[in-house]
């Protein structure tokens, strides 16, 4: 692969809009457009659109919620024996080649093609329903991170060391998938098919556990083919390891132990940045320490 950045249009990275994205799957749960809500509202001034949320299949019926008149909606259609997210404890074999996360694999990246289809922005945020905001001004953080990384393709956070010993070492380092993707940069889009997904699938047929941000460890790039390996490797500073999102992604956490582990800097060293965190990813209920600027009713979907 030939990759390439002009200064132009790194010049007009810096300064190109963010739209945040959410996968959800319709349900009665609307924890997940709480969030969306929340990150849409807190980006307004900074992108050219609403939040957009992709659903795996199209509504059943009317949402009594405000997310439903105020984002944009999308369906990304995926086959059954695709759409499937099964614990790494459960027994069952996967039905595809995508693992027993296969719906979130495939969804991952039929999202972001989706998306660059649909929409002209060139930055797109993953949310989840567990990333929240650390900061009020956190459209100039991301604007900031941008601008010092023109050429990248990913930024992310890497795991905490909280999370370190219930995880791999061989995973220490990558770049959890709630994070900031350039959807449109060609090289990028070539890579993902060429390069990115081989690889996932590669990775599944040794363990069937693999999601597709755990590829993104340079140590799991050693076991792959050369014809994988090189282009891994030779992109390796396109995917940023922000110490700006803080991933306790596994974790459940009231607001006083977060606190705590946001003191806890250690893990930053391995970070290509030392920036104040914008972002957490960590479930519970964290809203007495996160910026949440939308009052929303979660079990009503009221303000």
């Amino acid at each position: 692969m030939t990759l390439s950045a002009s200064p132009a249009r790194q010049q007009q990275s810096a300064h190109s809009p963010v739209r945040p994205v959410l996968t959800w799957v319709p349900s009665n749960d609307f924890s997940a457009l709480d969030v969306a809500m929340e990150w849409h509202e807190l980006l307004r001034g900074s992108q050219s659109g609403a939040t957009c949320v992709w659903t795996t299949r199209p509504l059943d019926g009317p949402i009594i919620h405000p997310a439903f008149d105020e984002l944009c909606w999308h369906v990304v259609d995926l086959p059954a024996r695709i759409d499937r997210h099964l614990a790494d404890s459960d027994p069952r074999e996967p039905w595809s080649p995508w693992g027993p996360k296969s719906g979130p694999n495939h969804q991952f990246f039929s999202v972001l093609d989706s998306q660059r289809k649909h929409h002209d922005e060139e930055w797109v945020l993953f949310i989840e329903p567990d990333t929240h905001p650390l900061r009020d001004d956190v459209a100039d953080q991301i604007h900031l991170l941008i601008a010092a990384n023109p050429t990248a393709w990913m930024m992310g956070g890497i795991p905490h060391t909280r999370l370190r010993p219930s995880l791999a070492s061989d995973l220490w380092h990558h770049v959890n998938g709630a994070a900031l993707y350039n959807a449109t940069d060609h090289d990028f889009v070539q890579f993902r098919q060429e390069v990115w997904i081989p690889s996932l699938l590669l990775k599944i047929r040794v363990d069937p556990r693999f999601a597709f941000d755990c590829v993104t460890d340079p140590v799991q790039w050693e076991s792959l083919p050369r014809l994988l390996r090189g282009p891994w490797t030779a992109s390796a500073d396109r995917f940023v390891r922000t110490a700006g999102v803080v991933n306790l992604s596994s974790l459940t956490l009231a607001p006083a132990q977060v606190a705590g582990m946001l003191e806890d800097t250690e893990w930053m060293v391995d970070c290509d940045d030392d920036v104040e965190p914008w972002m957490l990813h960590a479930k519970g209920d964290l809203r007495e320490i996160c910026h949440l600027p939308t009052a929303v009713n979660r079990t009503t979907g009221v303000r």
